[in-house]
């Protein structure tokens, strides 16, 4: 079952602060399919340099949690990335 039909709500609420968080940082991008669920892509700029990145609900959100990668694989943006591709996001 996708999460648009188990958790129609969440996912209607996610998308809605996803497409209101854009700013001269963040630019979203589209939702699409993805293998384990769903995906958002969207660009952020840190300062004169963009990343294109996706934002991945694994079909078993919100108990599992959501993550982001870049949107090419094997791109490598910092040593706190996991050899997936996924942004390690623990803050401290």
């Amino acid at each position: 079952m996708s999460l648009l039909e188990a958790q129609p709500q969440r996912m209607v609420r996610e998308q809605h602060l996803l497409e209101q968080l854009s700013a001269d940082w963040f630019t979203p991008g589209r939702w699409s399919a993805v293998e384990d669920g769903l995906g958002f892509t969207f660009t952020m700029r840190i300062a004169d340099k963009a990343f294109d990145a996706a934002l991945q609900y694994p079909e078993l959100f919100p108990e599992v949690p959501c993550f982001v990668c870049p949107r090419q694989p094997g791109e490598s943006w910092s040593a706190h990335q996991y050899v997936s591709g996924e942004l390690c996001l623990e803050r401290g």
